[in-house]
């Protein structure tokens, strides 16, 4: 049975015993599922829930972990208003590699729990993780991802996404609008893709 509101749930991450709080929404016994990385503003957003809820309207079960681990970024929640040393100092102290293994975990837990396909999409500064953990193993295997999708993304290197977009799993990349950080980073991927 689907579940349409989502409810709050608790993964184990790592050895020392640490729990990651998630929503989770969608059908508990789908055989696919996905892993939405939300931007800095976190897991506990409206706007991210009511894409978790949009998301699991095509019979997925979604989770959307806590990747950032109780601290998420509460200023200015434009993209293009997040410069300046009190960002960059968040942006330091979460990085896309630990939220990565975080989501890893996440995988293996859906996993055990059924899922035989996992996708991951991730959002704004969430896009690092994404692209993290689509580079951290082979598709279907234990943490591995299966597909992804970056959108937006944020603090993601040129390299980091060409090598997303080429790795073993598919991946689509989307671009922001009229956002001038993604509009500069899009230009970038482009020249180094050679695209014209």
């Amino acid at each position: 049975m689907a579940e349409t509101e989502g409810r709050e749930v608790g993964f184990a991450v790592d050895e020392e015993g640490w729990v990651v709080g998630a929503y989770l929404v969608g059908d508990a016994k789908a055989p696919t599922a996905v892993v939405l990385a939300a931007d800095a503003a976190g897991w506990r957003a409206p706007g991210v829930r009511r894409f978790a809820r949009k998301l699991a309207r095509d019979g997925v079960l979604v989770a959307t972990p806590d990747l950032w681990r109780g601290d998420t970024w509460h200023g200015d929640p434009s993209p293009s208003k997040r410069g300046g040393a009190a960002f960059d100092q968040w942006a330091k102290e979460h990085p896309a590699e630990l939220a990565a293994k975080d989501m890893a975990s996440v995988v293996t837990a859906l996993r055990e729990r059924g899922a035989t396909r996992v996708a991951c999409v991730g959002v704004g500064w969430g896009a690092g993780a994404a692209a993290a953990a689509l580079l951290s193993g082979q598709p279907g295997v234990d943490g591995a991802i299966d597909a992804g999708a970056i959108a937006c993304p944020l603090g993601v290197s040129v390299k980091t996404l060409a090598r997303a977009m080429g790795g073993t799993a598919p991946c689509v990349l989307v671009w922001g609008g009229g956002d001038a950080i993604g509009a500069a980073a899009r230009r970038a991927a482009e020249e180094e893709a050679g695209v014209e």
